[in-house]
């Protein structure tokens, strides 16, 4: 088992209709190197996983989507602890956790395997990186207070048997 990302056991029941919103009519902002759409909470009522987590996390939900054939840098998150992932769109990516050797080289690669809307649980206060290799890759995801950190989102999946 990974210490980098934790596959809950339940799916988004809001995917689709995630999926509907981001082809919909909806404007795109740029933030740094990605586009960006805020969710509104009306798409996403009525899902088991994400109200389980709204009972004891500010959850903050965006779509994002990167660009086709680009390599998004080593990098950890500056403004969460914790991040919450689905696809939406375009499969053909990867996520990679790496740990880097003394001579700043990258080794030891964990990836994170998306598949069938299964959603990812990360800990984005580790070194990551995201290669995305076919058409846009659009990601739903969550974020969490920066005082949240990982063990304890991932443990409270665990407890309430996300």
């Amino acid at each position: 088992m990974s210490d980098n990302y934790y596959e809950l056991k339940n799916k988004l029941s809001s995917l689709q209709n995630i999926r509907a919103y981001v082809n919909s009519d909806v404007v795109w902002y740029r933030h740094y190197d990605v586009d960006v759409i805020e969710i509104p909470n009306i798409i996403l009522e009525n899902d088991i996983v994400l109200e389980t987590l709204s009972s004891k996390f500010k959850l903050t939900p965006l779509v994002i989507r990167f660009d086709s054939k680009k390599w998004h840098r080593w990098h950890v998150d500056a403004v969460r602890n914790v991040g919450l992932n689905s696809i939406v769109q375009g499969a053909v990516g990867h996520t990679v956790f790496g740990v880097p050797n003394k001579d700043g080289h990258y080794y030891e690669i964990d990836e994170v395997i998306y598949k069938n809307d299964n959603v990812i649980l990360l800990d984005v206060t580790k070194q990551h990186s995201i290669l995305n290799l076919g058409e846009p890759r659009v990601v739903f995801t969550i974020g969490f207070p920066k005082t949240v950190m990982y063990n304890e989102v991932k443990n409270f999946c665990i407890e309430n048997n996300l």
